[in-house]
């Protein structure tokens, strides 16, 4: 369900940029509903269930587009014209969108699609050759803590049209603290930017899991993506 409503609160609210947070959830249903099926039920394995997706305006507490789906609807089906429909609804003075999602919305198409309104957007990564694209990086101290670094790497996923820098935040690895110590590179004693904007524009981060800094993190400024 779309929430026209929702451009006259975004009128109103006279916001010039806002944070879009999709996410789904499963709701377990028992005897025989119309809609519901086995899938994904991290509560009631086997058990039927409801798979909506939903998305909030995070600076106002407030629903913009909703679906019903059923439960064996994965985590993207139907994203990209779900995100269409809530750009149709969003009035000319918002010129900033923030996307942010979990690693169900790791999809290429998304992507291109985020990139082609110019919306940046934060996604948890989903790769299966992660730990090989991570040996051997160069890893960079991040300012005001010793035991965080980061590094950089480009990789182009399966049916993407072009190769995307992502950036692995992280407690300094065990192989890295021997350069990161002896400053064998300039680098290493510089805070990125890029970090610095990300940690401003995701103060709610701790949700995304940047607490424990185990989650991979994909940037590209300003076409942007940043994914943790």
């Amino acid at each position: 369900m779309l929430y026209p409503l929702a451009t006259n609160w975004l009128l109103k609210s006279k916001l010039q940029s806002i944070t879009l947070d999709v996410d789904s959830m499963v709701k377990t249903v028992y005897g025989h509903q119309q809609g519901a099926a086995k899938g994904y039920n991290p509560h009631k394995p086997g058990a039927k269930s409801y798979h909506p997706l939903l998305a909030f305006v995070s600076e106002l507490k407030l629903v913009v587009n909703s679906w019903f789906r059923t439960g064996s609807a994965y985590t993207a089906n139907g994203i990209c014209e779900f995100i269409k429909q809530i750009n149709a609804i969003l009035p000319p003075t918002i010129n900033h969108v923030f996307f942010r999602g979990d690693s169900g919305f790791f999809n290429g198409e998304l992507f291109d699609l985020l990139e082609s309104y110019n919306w940046t957007y934060l996604v948890k990564v989903r790769l299966k050759n992660l730990k090989q694209l991570l040996s051997g990086q160069h890893w960079i101290i991040v300012d005001g803590n010793p035991e965080l670094a980061y590094c950089e790497f480009t990789h182009q996923g399966a049916n993407w049209k072009k190769k995307r820098t992502f950036l692995k935040i992280d407690q300094i690895p065990k192989d890295a603290k021997k350069s990161v110590n002896s400053q064998q590179s300039p680098v290493l004693s510089r805070q990125s930017s890029v970090v610095q904007k990300f940690k401003k524009e995701s103060s709610t981060m701790m949700q995304y899991g940047w607490q424990s800094f185990q989650s991979i993190v994909f940037r590209l400024w300003f076409k942007v993506a940043v994914l943790l």
